[in-house]
């Protein structure tokens, strides 16, 4: 009997995504780092695999609504405007850094 193995293609690996939801379960909001984030800007790390980028790690929500996120492996926190979804600030190294 002779046996062979196929390696199927690797997918891309999901990226980030903060979700709102209800107690009810039901997803208010939703904000994705794929959709919103320039990987020529969001630089990984040296130090992660390519598969960790960006790892949100914090999240804090402002007074007015608005979300302040960590990424841990690109050195950065965004503040995103929950109104819109843009990106209002970033920042990065050298501030922020491993």
């Amino acid at each position: 009997m002779q046996v062979q193995y196929q390696r199927r293609p690797r997918a891309e690996p999901p990226r980030d995504v903060v979700v709102e939801v209800t107690w009810d379960g039901e997803q208010v909001w939703r904000w994705s780092a794929a959709e919103n984030l320039d990987p020529d800007e969001a630089v990984l790390d040296r130090h992660f695999a390519r598969d960790h980028w960006p790892m949100a790690n914090t999240i804090s929500e402002t007074p007015d609504g608005d979300l302040i996120v960590g990424f841990r492996s690109t050195s950065q926190v965004v503040l995103i405007r929950r109104g819109t979804g843009e990106i209002g600030w970033t920042l990065g190294a050298p501030h922020v850094a491993q």
